[in-house]
């Protein structure tokens, strides 16, 4: 743990204690100031990304620590990190001091109090102004309320336009007949009709009958503004309460506020024009370009790949590069993968498999696996070239001493019913020293290499060592399929 205590600009001190949180590799750095604003101690936790880094920028969420939101910030940082949610990095902010007797507001006004006035000014000069310099945020704020924080982002939207330009609202809640206030005044209009802004509500279906009215009557209100420039979304979840919302919507919400991440796809449109709108899109929403990362590669190329568009296609593989990054080689392979399997633009998936394998040698091993292994599929089943097949295998090996590659030596042999020979002595090198690290031992099982051998001799008419080895593979594995249908066809 490491404490750092920094002066920022006059009036304010930070103290700053920097904790590892293990769940989907996000970090909390928690912050403390004295702020002269509010004259008192102000506290935040700031939840970073996985593999944070200053040399990006990031989309940053703010939450008030109130109500069923309170100390959510953690779950609020694991959905982005999860990576099965296919969500950007983001930075998560959680304002421990945004609590009632700061926040001020008035249910029966709309309003907010003097304390709250200066809290506001707080977050706009000290918090906001923190996070934006020492974290790389890009101009994409979104404020995140439940219940009585709820209504606060509404006063926050009402009166302070532009402070967050996205807003998720949990259960607002309402005590009369306009309380809260909510109007659109013609000034908020303009200003929304101008500005891209997105807004989430989300109202629970087991709640009270004032809340679902207060719910109602903003959407109404609200989806009278420009669609091209204000994202409005109701969301009713039927089986939360006004306390379990969370639980059941912030994931949906979040992945709401990071929608126009999505390749909004149109059949009739070319690749090139699909990508200038999305790139008009995050710069114009979320300060950003489109990320160069495979997961992004992999929309445009699978888009590229449906529509035969080999224009688009070269879009994507002049775009999707970055030799700073790990994942530069998985990007370098998937675009020479779509070029052999989509287009079969041989030459162009040759030089983008072999960019993939020096690119994978900076990061270990594991990474020049895919690009080794296809190029010499692409040399025989593309071009049937069993000789350049073959060397790239023998270069994989001597660069790696991975016994995968041994393994794949035999499989090319038996396969191309050619070099039976050394197939059969590559097999046994295998079986005598299979990998045990990640991912080539998960790429070549015993019982696998067992059955090409019996395969090979096979071919060479050897049916006693044949059945040896056939037998051998199926005590290895008495339930593999292949194994057995090939037993079958062999009457072995």
């Amino acid at each position: 743990m490491k404490f750092i205590i920094s002066k920022i600009a006059t009036f304010f001190f930070v103290l700053l204690v920097t904790v590892p949180v293990m769940t989907f590799s996000q970090q909390l750095v928690k912050h403390t100031y004295a702020s002269s604003m509010v004259k008192d101690s102000i506290k935040y936790n700031v939840w970073l990304p996985r593999d944070y880094t200053p040399a990006e920028r990031y989309p940053s969420l703010y939450i008030n620590n109130y109500g069923a939101l309170s100390y959510n910030g953690m779950l609020a940082a694991a959905h982005i990190n999860n990576f099965m949610n296919s969500l950007p990095k983001a930075i998560v902010i959680e304002i421990l001091s945004g609590d009632m007797k700061n926040m001020g507001y008035n249910y029966e006004t709309g309003l907010v109090d003097s304390l709250g006035k200066r809290f506001i000014n707080s977050l706009k000069r000290e918090i906001i102004s923190q996070v934006e310099s020492q974290y790389h945020t890009t101009k994409f704020r979104a404020f995140i309320g439940q219940s009585y924080s709820a209504n606060y982002a509404n006063y926050l939207f009402q009166h302070e336009p532009g402070l967050f330009n996205a807003y998720v609202l949990f259960t607002p809640e309402k005590i009369e007949d306009n309380q809260p206030p909510f109007e659109l005044t013609e000034n908020l209009i303009n200003y929304y009709n101008s500005h891209q802004t997105l807004y989430y509500l989300a109202p629970a279906a087991h709640d009270l009958p004032r809340r679902h009215e207060y719910a109602k009557d903003v959407q109404r209100k609200l989806t009278k503004l420009d669609s091209n420039k204000f994202h409005f979304k109701y969301q009713l979840f039927e089986n939360a309460d006004h306390n379990s919302i969370v639980t059941h919507g912030l994931l949906p919400a979040i992945e709401y506020l990071f929608s126009f991440y999505n390749l909004r796809e149109n059949k009739n449109e070319k690749l090139a024009n699909a990508f200038k709108m999305q790139q008009y899109q995050l710069n114009a929403i979320y300060g950003v370009q489109v990320p160069i990362t495979s997961r992004f590669q992999f929309k445009y190329s699978n888009l590229a790949a449906e529509h035969k568009d080999l224009g688009g296609m070269d879009l994507v593989a002049a775009y999707f590069q970055d030799d700073t990054k790990s994942d530069n080689s998985l990007m370098l392979f998937n675009t020479a993968y779509t070029y052999y399997d989509s287009f079969k633009d041989y030459p162009k998936a040759e030089k983008f498999f072999k960019l993939s394998i020096e690119s994978g040698k900076k990061f270990g091993n594991a990474h020049t696996i895919n690009g080794y292994t296809w190029l010499s599929t692409m040399y025989l089943d593309g071009l049937n070239d069993f000789d350049k097949a073959w060397t790239v295998l023998e270069e994989a090996y001597e660069y790696t001493n991975s016994s995968f590659y041994k393994y794949r030596l035999g499989l090319l042999a038996m396969k191309a019913d050619k070099n039976l020979d050394e197939g059969i002595k590559n097999l046994n090198y295998f079986l005598l020293n299979k990998p045990t690290t990640f991912p080539d031992r998960l790429m070549a099982k015993e019982e696998a290499a067992y059955l090409l051998l019996a395969k090979c001799y096979y071919k060479q008419k050897n049916y006693k060592k044949a059945k040896t080895n056939l037998e051998k593979c199926l005590k290895v594995n008495s339930n593999y399929a292949a194994a057995i249908a090939w037993k079958g066809e062999a009457k072995l």
